[in-house]
């Protein structure tokens, strides 16, 4: 929407990777839409990785939030969304853990 245009925020440029999300913009409503765009070179089905604090921030903000899949970037680039938490939207599996000492 041409209203909304001005309203769209990079946050991950302007502040930083730590607010669980890339984007701030505009739902046709007006509300706020959190946007995590994920990017790769190859298919559309290549695994994502992200971290603790975007799953936190998507589970919180779950009927806002909107992952958006970009793939084939460097041949013929691609896009697909999904809206919802994270967990709903990709089957996940841990595969880091942090280790503090004792």
């Amino acid at each position: 929407k041409e209203n909304f245009i001005d309203k769209v925020e990079w946050i991950s440029e302007e502040q930083g990777d730590g607010a669980g999300f890339d984007i701030l913009s505009k739902n046709n409503n007006g509300t706020d839409r959190y946007i995590e765009v994920k990017t790769t070179k190859l298919g559309k089905l290549t695994p994502i990785y992200l971290s603790r604090n975007e799953l936190k921030f998507s589970n919180i903000n779950t009927e806002n939030y909107y992952l958006y899949r970009v793939f084939e970037f460097n041949r013929n680039p691609k896009l697909f969304t999904r809206n919802g938490s994270l967990g709903e939207v990709c089957n996940l599996e841990p595969i880091s853990y942090l280790g503090k000492f004792r």
